[in-house]
């Protein structure tokens, strides 16, 4: 038997009410790039990270912080 390192299927079932809201709120209003969605989620990254800027546009940015 093998231990998985992370099981994400279990981590995904203990938020999927909140993921599946966030996509769906992506797919309706049709904001794929830019949208409040990403707003909100730069703003939350930089208060995790204890910035006062948002990133500014995607995984480049956060790489970068590594």
């Amino acid at each position: 038997m093998t231990t998985p390192l992370v099981d994400l299927k279990a981590q995904y079932i203990s938020i999927k009410d909140e993921i599946d809201s966030a996509i769906q709120r992506v797919l309706q209003n049709g904001q794929f790039i830019l949208g409040p969605e990403v707003k909100a989620f730069e703003e939350e990254m930089a208060a995790y990270c204890g910035t006062k800027f948002e990133f500014g546009g995607g995984k480049d940015e956060m790489f970068q912080m590594w």
